[in-house]
């Protein structure tokens, strides 16, 4: 499809799973539209994981967009790349916004057995979920899992 096309469209308008890869990387690269771009990036990440990973990479070492587009490209690399995504959440879960941590905390809770040996990430996580920095977010079943540790 034709990029300039889309670019005009707003994300009710457009048919992320119908769109090629290269449409979805000239949206992710070229669209102002924060939630266009979180929504094709999703995508994306099930049609070339190695292109979501490479975007949602370069998205998080600049900070690139808003919370929700940074809790997208996180859970996308802690899907394909856990150790780098490891070593993000050492360095950003004490700071990062809430709906970032809501993002990490229910896919920890969601893959438990891929995080149990990592303690650390456990606690922080823990520590800042019991403090009720997710509360506007969680339906309660990551803070009774987490509480229950």
């Amino acid at each position: 499809m034709d990029i300039n096309k889309l670019l005009m469209l707003s994300s009710n308008e457009i048919d992320f799973d119908e769109l090629e890869t290269s449409d979805l990387e000239q949206l992710i690269g070229n669209t102002s539209d924060l939630f266009v771009k979180t929504e094709a990036l999703g995508e994306l990440f099930f049609k070339d994981r190695l292109k979501a990973l490479s975007i949602a990479i370069s998205a998080w070492n600049e900070q690139e967009g808003d919370k929700f587009y940074l809790a997208q490209s996180l859970s996308i690399i802690l899907r394909l790349d856990r150790k780098y995504g490891l070593k993000i959440l050492r360095s950003s879960l004490n700071t990062c916004d809430k709906y970032i941590l809501n993002a990490v905390s229910n896919l920890v809770v969601d893959d438990f057995n891929e995080y149990a040996n990592h303690s650390d990430i456990l606690k922080m996580i823990k520590d800042r979920v019991i403090a009720g920095d997710i509360d506007e977010y969680d339906e309660g079943y990551v803070k009774k899992f987490l509480e229950d540790l």
